[in-house]
């Protein structure tokens, strides 16, 4: 009685476990099965819980370490400063490699990304004892650098993967501003917009690399992740281009060189260059000469939304804007439809129509009357839903009783 009382919550409780039941009472699967298949989410839940627990002991270690330090900061001599800090890495360093050598993944998950952080907290605090006054992109970039090694080797999974991209992302355009600052306006248009093509790219190309798959599995899929949610981010944020006229200054922006015309030449150049860079990797990477069709057009698509407004010379116009938003993301939900990714499909619902209403505010006024439309519209579409369905059960009734077919 126990167990089932335990299955029926856990059915309550788990998404996975619902799909199973759903499947056994349509004979999808045995009972055996939706058991089995309970058991495992039963277990993996089991250990999220544990894996919450103890990131929810770190950072209150780490909040506490903070607090300590902060309320005896000012008194504290510099050198003791520092040299608490050296001891706190070479603890989580040690905490690392000991977890390693005992195959106890979490907690060296754990202290590898605590080593991660305090990596970054040492340099700050070396530059604000030393006054160093160094720039933040030379700081990152020496983190990343003594920092990367042993998460490489010893971070494995989502926990390390993402801070560490993040990190990486962020030291490169960090640097890439140091580095936009010595260019022309021309030049520095253009590398920052093959940066933002091509980053994206990058990752999503590094996240199906066969050999990294194999060696780090879940950071293959962080950077897959993260190269796609960049890439759809980049392809959303370019329909809000046409709310400002933005092509007086990209004009000046190209005409730098003496030239409109090659200046334009050069950025479309870059613009078709990730498209088509794209096209031969997915060429290249399968052999068979099979394409990932909707992956591609996935890739393309979200490239050329990203670059549409420069290609144009977006002018200030609102409404270009609405229609850009709604078709990239309609044509999202038709990628998401094919991947079978239902909550891509859900977004894609969601984020139209809430565009669609804001167009409404935008064109018809204030919030009252586009209460009043909404109010008035939902109610003439549940009258006709419900009219439709009783048209359909007394046709149905019609056909029973005169003996003919009308469906």
């Amino acid at each position: 009685m126990e167990e089932n009382r335990t299955t029926t919550m856990m059915s309550a409780m788990s998404g996975a476990a619902r799909r199973a039941r759903r499947w056994e009472k349509a004979n999808l699967i045995t009972a055996e099965q939706s058991a089995a298949i309970i058991a495992f989410e039963r277990e993996r839940q089991g250990k999220r819980f544990l894996r919450g627990l103890m990131a929810v002991a770190l950072f209150a270690i780490g909040i506490g370490i903070l607090s300590v330090v902060a309320s005896n900061w000012v008194h504290t001599p510099g050198a003791v400063k520092i040299g608490v800090h050296f001891l706190l890495n070479v603890g989580a360093a040690v905490t690392m490699w000991k977890a390693a050598r005992d195959n106890n993944k979490w907690w060296r998950e754990g202290a590898s990304l605590l080593f991660l952080i305090l990596n970054l907290t040492l340099i700050a605090l070396i530059g604000q004892v030393f006054q160093l006054g160094g720039s933040w992109s030379h700081a990152l970039a020496l983190w990343m650098l003594i920092s990367s090694p042993a998460i490489f080797l010893y971070g494995e999974s989502f926990i390390n993967a993402v801070p560490w991209t993040i990190g990486a992302l962020g030291t490169v355009a960090f640097n890439l501003c140091d580095v936009l600052e010595h260019l022309g306006d021309l030049n520095a248009f253009l590398v920052a917009l093959a940066f933002s093509l091509f980053t994206p790219l990058v990752l999503m190309a590094g996240g199906l690399n066969g050999k990294l798959a194999s060696a780090r599995p879940q950071w293959s899929v962080v950077f897959f992740r993260i190269g796609a949610t960049i890439l759809a981010a980049g392809a959303t944020l370019a329909s809000f281009y046409w709310y400002t006229d933005i092509s007086k200054n990209l004009y000046k922006t190209l005409a730098t060189s003496g030239s409109f015309g090659a200046g334009y030449a050069e950025m479309l150049i870059v613009c078709l260059s990730a498209p088509l860079a794209a096209w031969a990797w997915f060429r290249l990477n399968h052999r068979s000469g099979q394409v990932d069709r909707t992956g591609l057009a996935f890739v393309i698509g979200s490239l050329i939304s990203s670059t549409l407004p420069f290609v144009l010379m977006a002018g200030e116009l609102h409404f270009v804007a609405a229609i850009h938003f709604v078709l990239y993301w309609a044509f999202l939900g038709v990628v998401g439809h094919r991947f079978g990714y239902e909550q891509m499909v859900s977004n894609a619902i969601s984020l139209i129509t809430l565009r669609i209403i804001i167009v409404y505010i935008e064109l018809f006024g204030g919030l009252f009357t586009t209460g009043i439309g909404l109010i008035a519209g939902g109610v003439l579409l549940l009258l006709t839903l419900r009219a439709a369905r009783y048209l359909k059960e007394t046709l149905k009734q019609i056909s029973v009783d005169g003996g003919e077919h009308v469906f």
